[in-house]
């Protein structure tokens, strides 16, 4: 039986979006945040290997117009609207482990998640514990010298697994794809409905 269930944040786990709120609330708040911070792929992808932190990017949307406080406070409310993809997740993870697994998510992020999102979600009720590129300095897609994937080496060297240990699921294939072929067992959900069924495959067949 594997040992670890990892388990994608965005668009597998949740569809919460940092100031997400503000698409129906403040939509030229949303939009001007939208194209200072996530348009911009230089940024997105400095802030999830840990380049750059939460501080700066105030910094930087204040220099652009958008005030601190407004920044902190918004991003505060959406922490409290923070959701699981399905009510149907927490049934099936609890089953899974009170067979044996442990489960963690294995997330390109930023900062925030583990210092904000992680605790204020409550989510240490239902995870072991998490990986994020903005702590470990690499993306789930970074490459070694070796030409072999980095993002779960550190975890894997601590625990003394393989990935033939582990289960990923996660929404983006290209990603499953390079994992899959490190050895690991992957799911690639496109929806809800499909990660349910991952996880209820994994607790039917005990892989």
């Amino acid at each position: 039986m594997k040992k670890i269930i990892f388990i994608d944040w965005y668009e597998t786990y949740s569809f919460s979006k940092i100031w997400g709120h503000l698409e129906i609330e403040n939509p030229s708040l949303y939009h001007q945040l939208q194209h200072l911070i996530f348009n911009n792929s230089t940024l997105i992808n400095d802030w999830m290997r840990g380049n750059t932190r939460f501080c700066n990017i105030c910094h930087y949307l204040e220099e652009n117009g958008i005030n601190r406080l407004t920044t902190q406070t918004e991003f505060m409310r959406g922490l409290s609207l923070i959701q699981p993809a399905s009510p149907l997740f927490l049934p099936i993870l609890m089953s899974l482990k009170s067979k044996g697994y442990q489960l963690y998510i294995a997330t390109d992020n930023f900062d925030i998640f583990g210092a904000y999102m992680y605790p204020y979600a409550h989510l240490e009720q239902v995870f072991n514990g998490y990986i994020s590129s903005a702590e470990e300095g690499v993306l789930k897609e970074d490459l070694g010298a070796d030409g072999k994937p980095v993002f779960f080496k550190n975890f894997l060297i601590k625990n003394k697994l393989t990935y033939k240990d582990c289960i990923l699921i996660d929404n983006d294939p290209s990603i499953t794809a390079l994992y899959k072929a490190c050895g690991m067992a992957t799911f690639t959900p496109q929806t809800p409905s499909e990660t349910v069924s991952a996880l209820h495959l994994i607790l039917k067949n005990q892989l």
